[in-house]
C-alpha cells in the first residue's frame, strides 16, 4: 500500500490527540518531534505483519484507506454530538 494515505491518517490522528497528550507530558513533548513521530508510526505499522494482514483481508488500497478514513472521521463526530467530551 503507498505510504500517504496512511501517512496522512496516522498524521491526523497523532495530532487530534497531540495538545492533550502533550498537556499531560510536557517535557516528553517538548522533545519529540512530531513529523519523526508520525513516520516512524507509519513505518512500523507497514512492516506489521497483522496490519498488513488485515489491509489485505480488507482489500483495501490507498483510496479505500482513504474514504474509510473520511467514513470513520464523519462517525466520530456523530458521535462526539451525543457524547461531548
Amino acid at each position: 500500500m503507498p505510504t500517504t494515505a496512511l501517512h496522512d491518517l496516522v498524521a491526523k490522528k497523532i495530532d487530534r490527540h497531540w495538545n492533550e497528550w502533550s498537556k499531560a507530558h510536557p517535557h516528553l513533548a517538548s522533545i519529540l518531534d512530531r513529523t519523526r513521530l508520525v513516520d516512524s508510526t507509519v513505518d512500523r505499522l507497514r512492516s506489521d505483519a497483522e496490519f498488513a494482514e488485515a489491509m489485505r483481508q480488507a482489500n483495501l488500497d490507498e483510496s479505500q484507506l482513504a474514504a474509510a478514513a473520511r467514513l470513520l472521521d464523519q462517525a466520530e463526530r456523530w458521535i462526539l454530538r451525543f457524547m461531548p467530551l
